[in-house]
């Protein structure tokens, strides 16, 4: 009777009989067999991923090592993909000379150590037929250029790709281009372009990209895209499905406020607009939003929206469901901390965090309104705990 393992799954021998492979392995060969079906039986983990990685490294290439790789990868499929990431020295021994090991075809999310990526390897990377097995290409601080990302968006083998992160590269407006105009990136939902220097021109080619439909996560910090290219993103977002918009650094400005009115961003969760020049004004149109209404994520430091764009959105069902919240270095003063610290739409934790900034005869007053006598008399570690416990 075949025996079990843990999870009720029957052993790996079962199918190597059926093939007739395993009875002709060497002893050599059985041994990496058997530590490969120990580890498919753990737990999914990325260290777990790690070590199978390596042993395929260290296994000789031969039929077997091969059977090992189809076997790994059958039982892989179950695996969060989140657990698949690897670097190119796991499977290429020296990149880009040679070749990879067939065990690329196992890695989902492949990651670039910062440094300068040349256009031989990048050439040789993109012709692998592996990379088509690849969801998530990070290739960060790599010095990239419009030319080199041509290379990649020229790849039939990226069609898969649904994650690119190319933060701090120079790709610029002509490489955004080579991005919108290519075929193989239809799949992509995440894209990373933060200080790429891209201003408005770059955004237009990316929102009308005819290929890149149904975008979740825009980042576009530390560019240049201006009021304009906010607009644009406003203008263009019910060809994507945004859940998170990352335009720190970009000097949007009043560009916010089409933003703020536009029906397509209703599923937006992450809005991150630090230093961005945007005025009382356009803070007042984000919170009088009748469509943005499931924030979780709002970082809007380092702006001007003073004491009237903070008391506007302490008073929006906009931050109904913010969990966190930055507001710092707007210009505010005591009226927008207070403002804050009793909207009736922030939970207790974020209340909170407002209170600390007042000082206790603020506190003292406000107490005052609760009818409790005794307060008067509290020392501040009551009185925060009092107000926090009812909502204005």
């Amino acid at each position: 009777m075949p025996t079990k393992t843990h999870s009720g799954r029957k052993p790996f021998q079962t199918t190597i009989y059926a093939q007739g492979g395993f009875l002709l392995m060497s002893p050599h060969d059985q041994v990496y067999f058997a530590q490969l079906r120990t580890l498919l039986f753990e737990e999914p983990t990325q260290r777990i991923f790690d070590i199978i990685l390596t042993l395929f490294h260290n296994w000789e290439d031969s039929p077997e090592r091969d059977v090992g790789i189809q076997y790994a990868e059958n039982h892989l499929q179950s695996w969060p993909d989140e657990f698949r990431q690897a670097r190119p020295e796991d499977c290429w021994r020296v990149f880009p000379s040679g070749n990879p090991s067939p065990s690329f075809r196992l890695i989902r999310h492949l990651h670039f150590s910062p440094t300068e990526f040349r256009a031989d390897e990048a050439r040789k990377l993109v012709h692998t037929p592996y990379m088509q097995h690849v969801k998530s290409l990070t290739l960060a601080s790599n010095r990239i250029q419009a030319d080199g990302i041509k290379i990649f968006m020229d790849s039939p083998y990226l069609a898969y790709l649904e994650e690119l992160d190319l933060d701090y590269n120079e790709i610029g407006d002509e490489g955004a281009l080579h991005i919108a105009q290519s075929p193989h990136m239809s799949r992509l939902k995440h894209l990373n372009l933060n200080s790429n220097g891209l201003t408005k021109e770059g955004i237009e080619s990316l929102m009308h990209s005819p290929y890149i439909q149904g975008l979740e996560t825009l980042h576009i910090n530390n560019n240049n895209i201006g009021p304009d290219g906010a607009r644009c993103i406003a203008k263009t977002a019910a060809s994507m499905n945004y859940k998170e918009l990352h335009l720190a650094g970009n000097a949007i400005a009043e560009g916010l406020e089409a933003l703020a009115n536009t029906p397509a961003l209703s599923q937006l969760h992450t809005l991150i607009l630090d230093y961005n020049h945007i005025e009382p004004r356009s803070a007042v149109a984000l919170a009088h939003s009748p469509h943005i209404r499931q924030l979780e994520v709002l970082s809007m430091s380092r702006n001007n929206i003073r004491d009237e764009g903070a008391i506007a959105l302490a008073q929006s069902p906009v931050i109904n469901h913010v969990k966190e919240l930055h507001l710092n270095a707007n210009s505010m003063t005591v009226n927008g901390v207070k403002a804050l610290a009793f909207s009736s739409y922030l939970g207790s934790s974020l209340r909170q965090h407002s209170m600390k900034r007042l000082s206790t005869n603020i506190l003292r007053e406000e107490s005052q309104k609760l009818e409790q006598p005794e307060l008067q008399s509290a020392k501040r570690k009551e009185l925060l705990k009092a107000l926090l416990e009812t909502k204005s």
